[in-house]
């Protein structure tokens, strides 16, 4: 069953959006080089510019989210709880993902609570998949 509606706020329609949802309350948002996290009343909690190209992907768990963009770079960010009770997330890492002149940029992110891979598409054809570790 439905249970709220809210505008978004995009100008236009974009056919790079990307949805997903961090728990029954909350919502993360991606379109053009931008991020959002929303309450499910349509409140926004935080918003991130981070990116200089377009987020191709996105990877949301309990511990932080991460976003993939043409700009070849990779931005991690983790889940903090506010003041207020809610939840906001606050920018931590910039992973670099090589160079434009042999990749075009990432097409796809997924994450854990340890690691990230991304896939980069290459300029040739070949793409490479790229991984990440977090150690304590």
């Amino acid at each position: 069953q439905q249970v709220e509606s809210f505008p978004l706020p995009l100008s236009s329609w974009s056919s790079g959006l990307h949805l997903a949802a961090k728990s029954s309350n909350c919502m993360v948002l991606a379109a053009g080089e931008q991020l959002w996290v929303y309450s499910l009343k349509g409140v926004l909690l935080s918003s991130f510019k981070d990116h200089t190209g377009p987020i191709t992907s996105i990877s949301v768990d309990s511990f932080r989210v991460v976003t993939a963009s043409q700009d070849l770079s990779l931005r991690v960010l983790t889940w903090r709880n506010h003041r207020d009770g809610g939840l906001t997330l606050e920018s931590q890492y910039h992973l670099l993902g090589g160079s434009h002149t042999m990749a075009r940029g990432f097409t796809h992110v997924a994450c854990d609570y340890s690691s990230i891979v991304g896939s980069v598409e290459g300029n040739d054809g070949k793409d490479v998949l790229k991984a990440y570790s977090f150690t304590s």
